[in-house]
């Protein structure tokens, strides 16, 4: 017998009272039989699945159609980065430049405060790499009408790293001011393990939303070119936009394999629970393309799903609190190959090596 095809998901426009547009809420409904789920409390572990086929589920919207439209922010970005790049290379400056992109709303009582710290950062780095910053507005008047919490994480993810995945970069909020300067070198001897992003524990989220760090392998970006770096990759915002969207279509095909390789019971079992009921339950990731499309298109979803287009909280969702870090944290926990989180608040301490001694007493860089 064919499967009967799925009632599709209540849009925006086709919401009333008796079908909210809670796309999430509805896919749990169709998905998680929840009352004998909670009747064994002892396997709440293994919720029980509706009798209906994986193949046949109806997915977390596209970013093409989610509300918060992508394609000014990577308009935007390029239209200010990559002027720059393309005036860089013509200084025949080897290392790649280094990009800070303090992302708020410009209303923020320490964006210009933030925003001075990090200019004169840039005036007094050193000499063999080129460092920049960028102001990244969000509001509903801006390039960028996302809810302010979600911002940086999106910036970071959906644009920065789509757009020039070669670009070292600092994402952060104006509470952040510059304090001490920190080289490119001094980071990397921070953080000497590869990761996708970098991220920061507090004591009020074990993995902040609001301050990443990005720090990819060293790339030929200009001048004598090195045989054992690859050459510097930035993409035009249109081809940003297609190779996300062609990414997302190519990991759904891959959705309920990975779904039915997780045994019950098993580590793996526990550690995937909390994106149970959605597509990326027991899915790894095989490379730095497949995570960002993952991690965007579960971010897009929530925040499609918890908040209305003026960036204001999804009143029928009122009892609901989606935090960034929150998804941060699973992610980490999961896929920590791609996320790294280490301890501090923008604190980072250099390891204390003869030469580093030797250049200061105190070997900190404060961002």
């Amino acid at each position: 017998m064919e499967p009967k095809a799925p009632t599709p998901l209540p849009t925006p426009a086709a919401a009333t009272s008796s079908t909210p547009d809670t796309p999430f809420q509805a896919l749990v409904d169709r998905f998680v039989d929840l009352e004998s789920t909670f009747a064994d409390t002892r396997k709440l572990s293994q919720p029980q699945i509706v009798p209906e086929p994986v193949d046949y589920l109806t997915f977390p919207p596209a970013p093409s159609t989610s509300p918060f439209k992508l394609l000014p922010l990577l308009e935007f970005l390029s239209a200010r980065i990559a002027p720059t790049l393309e005036d860089l290379r013509t200084h025949d400056l080897s290392p790649s430049p280094f990009l800070t992109l303090v992302v708020g709303s410009p209303a923020h009582p320490l964006a210009g405060r933030a925003l001075h710290s990090h200019l004169v950062g840039c005036y007094t780095n050193s000499d063999t790499r080129y460092h920049f910053t960028l102001f990244v507005p969000v509001g509903p008047d801006h390039c960028f009408s996302v809810p302010l919490e979600w911002a940086p994480l999106l910036v970071a993810l959906r644009a920065t790293i789509s757009l020039y995945p070669s670009l070292p970069f600092l994402v952060c909020t104006p509470d952040y001011t510059l304090g001490t300067f920190a080289s490119v070198d001094d980071l990397n001897a921070c953080f000497p393990r590869p990761a996708t992003l970098h991220a920061f524990s507090s004591p009020s989220s074990l993995a902040r939303p609001d301050i990443l760090l990005r720090l990819p392998p060293a790339a030929n970006f200009a001048g004598q070119a090195s045989d054992n770096r690859p050459d510097f990759v930035s993409h035009t915002p249109a081809a940003a936009m297609a190779a996300l969207l062609a990414k997302r279509t190519e990991l759904h095909q891959l959705f309920p394999s990975s779904r039915e390789t997780v045994e019950a019971g098993s580590v793996d079992a526990d550690l995937h629970f909390a994106l149970y009921c959605t597509p990326y339950y027991g899915y790894t990731p095989q490379s730095e393309a497949d995570f960002v499309a993952m991690t965007v298109t579960l971010a897009d979803f929530l925040v499609y799903t918890c908040f209305t287009t003026d960036c204001a909280p999804n009143a029928a969702l009122s009892n609901l609190s989606v935090r960034p870090g929150d998804l941060l944290t699973i992610l980490s926990t999961i896929h920590s190959t791609f996320l790294s989180v280490s301890p501090g608040d923008g604190i980072f301490i250099l390891p204390l090596t003869t030469s580093k001694a030797a250049l200061r007493p105190f070997p900190v860089a404060w961002l």
